[in-house]
């Protein structure tokens, strides 16, 4: 009650008592509480360091007693000041921290709210990329949540993300949205207070208040009016560009064909030696499997059923990748429709027979755009060894497999709620990485994990479906 009647003294006169309370009486939880009430208020005085210091022992209370969701808000919490203390990195940090947590948690709006402040660091940081990327993730969950309010300040940022980068027809795009949202607040907001002045208009004759709104409304048009006008001026602009590059972008475009077709080329001959190399080796091994149960038959002796089943596992080794081959070098699979429902089905299969709940969280309906082949084939193997890793090593209990297109761009993230890595670059998990990220990079692009001792894993894709 003093703290949000700012009466900040009071505050944290009972807050401090409480907190000794509960140390004199070793209650864990409750001096996980008073810890966070304290580092909230020193938020609110502006007193930062009192507030690191108070949020930080908060974590490692929430940590020590499993309270995932009070995690998740210091974790965002402590995000949130180093935000207002510019120290960047550190926020991006805690917030991702808290922003995977509250994916776990299902805290739909509260993961948007951390998304959509790491989207303003980046974009601070002049990362106009990843800012673009974390503010469009959260704007699908503020959407989804109907968060109005949310939903339109993200549009802002992001308006402000693509001109940054100097994509100014995505900027406008998202200016006019950023503009229909703010309008449909203001007009449910003014729609309350018009009632509420009504109501006291009745009651107290107050007709200066009346007044006053109408005057806000003419206000409101004309600056709707103003942003229109620079709309339709930027439209003219960009029409102009449009027509003074066309002839510039048919020759690219001719250019670019022919470089999709030698990609293409280039891809199936790399494709056609991996089916020499992975279908030579096995069929190598049946015949000389073979030739030892020709010879054990002769003994008369019945040791050849081992081998008999190691035969069999070969040869369904064998038919798996020659699948997978197969599937990547046929050109009617080189769209996203095929390819997402292939790592759909692959997918289950691979947790079919283990404990592990998946999630895979991808489009029911989605267009049948073409896909690089070359992109087709590394998202699959990076998908592949990312799935082997989670099974073998982080002993996660929940996965979630998420895809999302946005015109040509696309986001592929792949998070386990696993025992994570300490050593990103460490023997055990460095070349399998490096080789992940290669691949990615090697198809123009980009490629990140974020990972912490037992708060899971989280690998981000990004890039062109055709580049």
């Amino acid at each position: 009650v003093y703290q949000h009647s700012k009466n900040y003294a009071q505050a944290e006169k009972y807050y401090k008592h409480s907190l000794s309370t509960y140390t004199s009486i070793n209650d864990s939880i409750g001096i996980m509480r008073a810890l966070s009430n304290l580092g909230s208020l020193y938020v609110n005085m502006e007193k930062y360091p009192l507030a690191i210091k108070f949020l930080k022992q908060t974590i490692v209370y929430a940590e020590k007693n499993s309270r995932n969701a009070d995690l998740a808000t210091a974790y965002n919490n402590l995000g949130a000041v180093y935000q207002k203390n510019q120290k960047y990195d550190s926020a991006i940090i805690f917030l991702q921290r808290g922003a995977m947590l509250d994916s776990i948690l299902n805290l739909k709006k509260e993961e948007a709210i951390a998304l959509g402040n790491i989207g303003v660091l980046y974009h601070d940081k002049s990362q106009f990329e990843k800012a673009i990327y974390y503010l469009e993730r959260s704007i699908e969950m503020t959407i989804e949540v109907g968060d109005k309010n949310l939903t339109a300040t993200n549009y802002g940022n992001l308006a402000r993300a693509y001109s940054s980068a100097g994509d100014f027809v995505a900027a406008y795009e998202a200016q006019n949205n950023f503009q229909q949202y703010n309008d449909s607040v203001y007009n449910e907001e003014k729609a309350k207070a018009f009632t509420e002045m009504q109501t006291k208009y009745e009651t107290e004759k107050k007709e200066k208040e009346i007044v006053l709104l109408n005057q806000k409304n003419r206000l409101q048009r004309l600056q709707k009016n103003i942003f229109l006008g620079g709309a339709i001026a930027l439209i003219i602009f960009v029409a102009w560009l449009f027509v003074f590059f066309r002839q510039k972008q048919r020759i690219k475009a001719q250019q670019e064909a022919i470089e999709k077709q030698r990609a293409i080329e280039n891809v199936r001959s790399r494709i056609s030696i991996d089916m020499h190399d992975e279908i030579g080796s096995g069929l190598t091994k049946l015949s000389l499997m073979s030739e030892r149960v020709k010879m054990k038959l002769k003994t008369l002796q019945n040791e050849e059923e081992p081998l008999l089943d190691k035969i069999s596992k070969s040869s369904r080794e064998i038919s798996g990748n020659l699948s997978e081959i197969i599937w990547t070098v046929n050109p009617k699979h080189d769209n996203l429709a095929s390819m997402l429902s292939y790592f759909r089905n692959y997918i289950t299969k691979f947790f079919e027979d283990t404990s592990v709940v998946y999630k895979i969280d991808f489009k029911d309906h989605v267009p049948e755009f073409q896909i690089h082949p070359d992109l087709k084939r590394n998202l699959f193997l990076v998908l592949k060894e990312s799935l082997n890793n989670i099974l073998k090593y982080a002993q996660a209990k929940n996965v979630n497999v998420h895809f999302s297109l946005k015109g040509n761009q696309f986001n592929f993230d792949i998070t386990d709620d696993g025992i994570g890595m300490k050593d990103l670059n460490g023997r055990e998990f460095g070349n399998g990485l490096k080789n992940m990220k290669n691949r990615i990079e090697s198809v123009n692009g980009s490629f990140d994990i974020q990972s912490a001792e037992n708060t899971g894993t989280r690998i981000f894709i990004g890039g062109k479906l055709y580049y």
